[in-house]
């Protein structure tokens, strides 16, 4: 998302069913697909961005109230979605009302978002550690910032996300540190 933005280009349907997952020498590795409703920057204001674009639980309200002054942003809001999925495990806004929703999400001054755990649910299914739940909060928040000028770019994100990663590592390395050894088996 980084070089797409990087060459002022808007993906528009950033969600989990365009995030390809592989491996590289054990190593995950993340590629955004279908690249059908990009736009440059530059085409959103000259030709305004009329239809709805992207899938409605993953747009930002400013695709949908002012078109015409979408930035990359809308991206950024729409990954913050995405994170939230990861967290939940859950589509985002699960049983409701696609007009309804659509409605209002369209409504100026309208902060709609899912409700954000109080635990992350991910520790039952074999994800991230309880102390992740704070700085993860943290950046969904910020990326469902209502002002798309107050969200952070994906440069910032992922410096965020690395960082989170090395602190984990850390805190895994003192807990290892802190087990006592194991005793020797008694001798027969």
């Amino acid at each position: 998302m980084a070089y797409l933005h990087g060459k002022s280009i808007i993906h528009f349907d950033l969600k989990s069913g365009n995030v390809l997952l592989s491996t590289r020498d054990k190593r995950p590795v993340c590629k955004v697909a279908d690249l059908g409703l990009c736009k440059r920057r530059r085409d959103t204001y000259a030709s305004g961005v009329t239809a709805q674009r992207g899938t409605l639980p993953y747009t930002a309200p400013e695709v949908l109230r002012t078109p015409g002054q979408v930035t990359e942003k809308a991206d950024v809001y729409s990954f913050g979605v995405l994170l939230w999925e990861l967290w939940t495990g859950k589509e985002p806004y699960e049983g409701q009302n696609y007009h309804a929703l659509l409605h209002q999400l369209s409504q100026p001054n309208t902060r709609l978002r899912p409700p954000l755990p109080q635990t992350p649910e991910w520790e039952d299914r074999g994800g991230g550690p309880r102390e992740l739940a704070p700085g993860w909060a943290a950046l969904v928040e910020s990326c469902w910032a209502e002002d798309p000028d107050q969200r952070p770019g994906f440069p910032e994100i992922v410096k965020t996300l690395r960082d989170q990663a090395l602190s984990l590592k850390h805190s895994a390395r003192s807990r290892a540190k802190a087990l006592p050894a194991a005793a020797a088996p008694p001798r027969s």
